[in-house]
């Protein structure tokens, strides 16, 4: 690696490394409010951060799947194929995200009641 290469690098992993601190801060920060406000809501908040880190598991494997796809058109020069794998991820993409409205909009008081 040539050193503009290798200070680009740092500059975007810098960036993942600030975001990922600040996302830990605030999720312990929110861990210690819900805390104080008793047993009850400190495990509803818990069971709703875990079902918000499941959506965004499945999101991430819709972004990686995007990439590797979207990566193979470009480099076989296939603009037409990029459009087709962004419009299929952006239709899976609205399915899911429906999908998990509908649960939390007709199952939610259940799960937070288990």
């Amino acid at each position: 690696l040539d050193r503009p290469s290798l200070v680009q690098l740092m500059a975007v992993q810098g960036s993942v490394f600030l975001r990922s601190l600040f996302l830990m801060c605030l999720i312990t920060d929110f861990n210690s409010l819900s805390a104080a406000l008793g047993a009850v809501p400190l495990a509803a908040n818990n069971l709703l951060s875990q079902l918000q880190m499941l959506i965004s598991y499945g999101s991430d494997g819709f972004a990686n799947a995007a990439e590797a796809l979207v990566g193979e058109a470009v480099g076989q020069g296939r603009l037409d194929l990029v459009r087709a794998v962004l419009a299929s991820v952006a239709r899976w993409s609205a399915v899911v995200v429906l999908g998990y409205t509908a649960v939390y909009v007709f199952f939610g008081q259940r799960i937070l009641e288990c």
